[in-house]
């Protein structure tokens, strides 16, 4: 694959990386016969006929410390849009490799998400009835503890707080398809970009953690026939079982 120049993304570049992304998606799921992306095919029909725009998209500040960038995003029915800067991380890092890759990640990332409506949006909306059912508890006890935390100020529902957890899991979940397409077709600093996303919230990394201790077939069965079973209450037991079991491993 030919390295992508360091100039800014035009509309009809994204609408390229689109398409590309598209075909790179089929060729991971086939070659490693997964049960991810059963619809992509639809998705890619939909998509050549889509509209595409490279924009400008400024650093927002949340705190004092943090700050957010965003580099894409997929509006229904088949819109994306693209950060027209992507390529041009190449020269603020002096490397080109890794600009390459980000953007097609965030290519690739936004596909996903316009896949997952072709879908109906499942992850989300059994993700929802799922947590609604199962942790009921779990739930009352994170908001009393934002209460407090926030000297009354959290004024949130139980059901905003059902919904952050549904769009965190969706979202970790759209990210790690991502690096399996592009870890399974050889993009180079995938592992530098995936290291990056160590310090969200609700860290996509802990789906690698279970892929290396489960294994692919696993945890890919977790993200499409789990679908409903799972969230982010589930993932992290899992994780935590994992790290247990290591720490007696090391003890022993």
């Amino acid at each position: 694959m030919e390295i992508l120049k360091q100039e800014k993304l035009t509309s009809d570049r994204v609408r390229k990386l689109v398409l590309e992304s598209v075909k790179l998606i089929r060729k991971t799921r086939g070659e490693l016969k997964l049960p991810l992306f059963k619809t992509i095919e639809e998705t890619g029909e939909r998509l050549k006929k889509g509209v595409f725009r490279a924009e400008s998209f400024p650093v927002r500040r949340l705190s004092h410390y943090v700050y957010a960038k965003v580099y894409g995003y997929f509006k229904s029915p088949s819109t994306i849009v693209l950060d027209e800067n992507l390529p041009l991380l190449g020269k603020t890092f002096n490397q080109p490799l890794l600009a390459h890759t980000a953007t097609y990640y965030c290519a690739i990332h936004e596909v996903i998400h316009a896949d997952d409506y072709t879908d109906h949006n499942r992850i989300i909306g059994n993700t929802l009835r799922h947590i609604k059912r199962a942790h009921k508890s779990e739930l009352k006890k994170t908001s009393r503890v934002l209460s407090r935390h926030s000297n009354g100020r959290w004024g949130g529902s139980e059901d905003e707080i059902m919904r952050i957890w549904a769009y965190q899991y969706a979202d970790s979940a759209t990210h790690y398809r991502a690096y399996v397409v592009q870890k399974h077709n050889g993009f180079s600093k995938i592992d530098d970009i995936w290291v990056s996303l160590y310090n969200s919230i609700f860290s996509p990394r802990l789906f690698t953690v279970l892929e290396k201790e489960r294994g692919l077939e696993y945890t890919s069965n977790f993200l499409s026939e789990g679908i409903g079973k799972a969230c982010v209450v589930e993932i992290a037991n899992e994780y935590e079982e994992i790290s247990q079991r290591r720490a007696r491993v090391y003890t022993v």
